[in-house]
């Protein structure tokens, strides 16, 4: 009898440590709206992830995503934008069980937008 039990918590967790992860991501050019006539200037690298957990199913709502964008942007002082980033979601399921992982990360260039008259060529040689 004992022998049956040691085989099946074996099996069990054998299972458990089993898993199975997708990863999914989306390539942007800028997190937020940029004002026509601005210069946007590179800061330095960000990066930040949010993970959840759950059971049956795991969804991501706009708080979470907005807080990720926001952590990464309190990162580096005087940010305003994250430009040429990448953003992934990795799901991963816990054994047979319906138990559910996920991660979202962003990485990317925190910027500064400085709004008005952007220099142009044109206009240096007008003035």
């Amino acid at each position: 009898m004992n022998k049956i039990l040691y085989v099946l918590l074996l099996i069990l967790v054998a299972t458990m440590l089993s898993a199975c992860t997708t990863t999914s991501g989306h390539l942007g050019d800028k997190s937020h709206f940029t004002y026509p006539n601005s210069n946007v200037k590179p800061i330095g690298p960000v990066s930040a992830e949010v993970t959840k957990f759950g059971a049956f199913s795991i969804a991501f709502s706009k708080e979470d995503i907005r807080k990720v964008f926001n952590e990464a942007l309190s990162k580096q002082a005087g940010a305003d934008l994250i430009i040429n980033y990448k953003l992934d979601t990795k799901f991963t399921q816990l054994g047979p069980l319906p138990l559910f992982m996920s991660t979202m990360s962003i990485e990317g260039t925190a910027a500064k937008m400085t709004v008005g008259l952007k220099e142009l060529k044109e206009l240096k040689s007008i003035y």
